[in-house]
């Protein structure tokens, strides 16, 4: 089998990886290098000395595309400040050191690896739950944050039936990472103009998408519908839940800010920071949140300016060891061959 060839680089990378993440919360570089190496060997090997597995262009097309999109997907949650840029540049090396049967993808890895911390993480904020009282239940079911949900989904699902038959992409990862940068984009325009261009773009797949009236294609969109409001509900839980208050004094560079600090009116006050926002200039913040983290000169901004703060502390979001959760995905990928998601849905159904 394909997978025995690099099960030994999987365990060995997953298990040290894990270790190190957990003890000294990093992802040495030098990791990421041998992983990189060693798969680059092994495909040099199987496609040009060992012709028993048939290896041929459209395999290294599915590597190629397979590993960009999982450095796009990568630094995308980076960027989002949700991991590190290690857990994005492990993420590609699975995408290498795991094959797919018919292609190399990340997708099923990513997937396998989310629904695991997704409870882990559910678990823990539910121990912390009594400090949130119910906040995060409210305002989450907005009916025109419903709608404008409906209808950027309705769009991805359109967008990423393109891409299956131009390109050949097909998975869940690449409709979620659609549906995300559609809601990036979404930021760049006010509320009321997004939601015309949505539903411009809903009435257009209506009329020219013969999909829509499929019943598979509903099945879909609900089962979507389903995956971003339970996302958005744990994200809205997290938030709140993996955060913890730090003093000035205590803060360090790489340390993520869940909250921002601006001078309105005259008066500093704290507003929960916007990851998605970076592109709006507030008038009088005193640092920018950047997917790296504060940075010496934003500590120093703040400290030189605490004197004139109400506050003496600032929220900082907690890091979570996700090598642990990656190797966890990639291990179930190979036993089944699939994602968890569609595994279920193919065995239920």
């Amino acid at each position: 089998m394909l997978i025995y060839w690099f099960l030994p680089m999987i365990l060995f990378l997953g298990i040290v990886t894990s270790y190190e993440d957990i003890k000294y919360g990093k992802i040495r570089n030098k990791w990421i290098m041998l992983g990189v190496v060693y798969a680059s060997v092994i495909y040099f090997f199987l496609y040009f000395l060992n012709t028993s597995y048939n290896l041929g262009l459209t395999n290294l097309k599915h590597l190629l595309i397979s590993g960009f999109f999982a450095l796009v997907a990568g630094f995308l949650i980076w960027f989002l400040g949700l991991w590190t840029a290690g857990d994005a540049k492990l993420l590609f090396v699975y995408a290498l050191l795991v094959p797919n049967a018919n292609s190399f993808t990340f997708a099923d890895t990513m997937v396998n690896s989310f629904i695991p911390v997704s409870i882990f993480l559910t678990l823990i904020s539910l121990t912390r739950i009594w400090k949130i009282k119910k906040k995060p239940v409210k305002g989450m079911f907005k009916i025109i944050d419903i709608y404008k949900m409906a209808l950027v989904i309705f769009a991805a699902t359109w967008f990423n039936n393109i891409l299956r038959q131009t390109i050949g992409i097909d998975s869940l990862l690449s409709a979620l990472a659609l549906i995300l940068v559609i809601l990036m984009i979404g930021k760049f325009f006010p509320r009321n103009i997004f939601l015309i261009m949505l539903t411009a773009i809903a009435l257009l797949r209506i009329l020219v998408d013969k999909s829509v009236y499929d019943f598979a294609t509903w099945r879909n969109f609900l089962l979507f519908m389903a995956i971003i409001m339970v996302t958005r509900y744990l994200l809205i839980l997290l938030s709140q839940s993996f955060v913890k208050n730090v003093s000035f004094d205590a803060l360090k560079p790489g340390d993520q800010p869940a909250e921002i600090i601006i001078k309105s009116g005259g008066v500093y006050k704290k507003k929960k920071a916007d990851i998605l926002a970076l592109h709006k200039k507030l008038a009088g913040i005193i640092f920018q949140p950047k997917p790296p983290g504060l940075s010496e000169e934003d500590i120093q901004k703040i400290k030189e300016s605490a004197k004139h703060f109400a506050f003496k502390e600032l929220k900082i979001r907690e890091t979570i060891s996700f090598a642990p959760f990656l190797f966890t995905g990639a291990l179930i990928q190979i036993i089944l061959n699939d994602n968890l998601i569609s595994y279920l849905v193919n065995t239920l159904f």
